[in-house]
């Protein structure tokens, strides 16, 4: 099973890392570790059973019991290990989520064109342009990486738009990193509690620094 999930693995894989790790699944790396643990766990169940069955006729040595317990924490931390590094073997193969957030006009869309090196969105100075999700799959250094330009996040009294905004907040607390993007000549918008209670990290990114004049000497 492990072999063909990796074969389809490998058949859908856009970028380098995940046709390398597509690669060492379909070579039996997991199938080997997983059968590993399953003789491990296997061997520690029997002593358990021998001391149970057996103790009382003196066959099994106090030792055998006393040795079962470091054996299972050894193996309970490392298949603790390996979990705790399933997270990034998911965003391997499914892409790491990235989200553009922040109020109107605070340069969302420019900044997807540029990392896309190519127009994939409206860029205009009328605030609410952007109001549906707006998704781009990139290759950067071999990673894949999901990058969504969402509507603007303020107050207003347009249905549609405040539709657009709970699409946005719903897409970026479920990210793995929003990047909050503030107009530096305007006044800074507190970010959604929404954003801030979600798993992904948010970073806060100054933007339009180029058109705020610089103060005098």
């Amino acid at each position: 099973l492990t072999a063909a999930e990796a074969l389809a693995d490998l058949i859908e894989a856009d970028t380098a890392a995940q046709r390398r790790q597509a690669l060492a699944q379909a070579s039996g790396r997991l199938a080997t570790t997983l059968e590993a643990w399953r003789a491990r766990l296997i061997e520690a169940g029997a002593a358990v059973e021998a001391a149970i069955d057996f103790t009382d006729e003196g066959d099994v040595p106090a030792t055998v019991a006393r040795s079962v317990r470091p054996a299972i924490e050894a193996l309970r931390r490392d298949i603790g290990a390996a979990l705790a590094t399933g997270r990034g073997g998911e965003i391997l193969r499914e892409g790491f989520r990235v989200v553009l957030a922040g109020a109107p006009n605070a340069g969302k869309s420019s900044l997807l064109n540029w990392l896309a090196q190519r127009d994939v969105v409206i860029v205009s100075e009328e605030a609410g342009t952007t109001r549906d999700l707006i998704e781009v799959r990139l290759d950067l250094a071999g990673l894949p990486v999901i990058v969504t330009d969402t509507a603007g996040v303020r107050d207003t009294a347009s249905r549609v738009e405040q539709e657009g905004i709970r699409r946005a907040l719903a897409r970026a607390s479920a990210a793995d990193l929003v990047l909050w993007l503030v107009d530096a000549a305007a006044p800074e918008p507190t970010v959604p509690d929404a954003i801030r209670a979600g798993r992904a990290r948010c970073l806060k990114l100054l933007n339009k620094t180029d058109l705020v004049r610089a103060p005098l000497n």
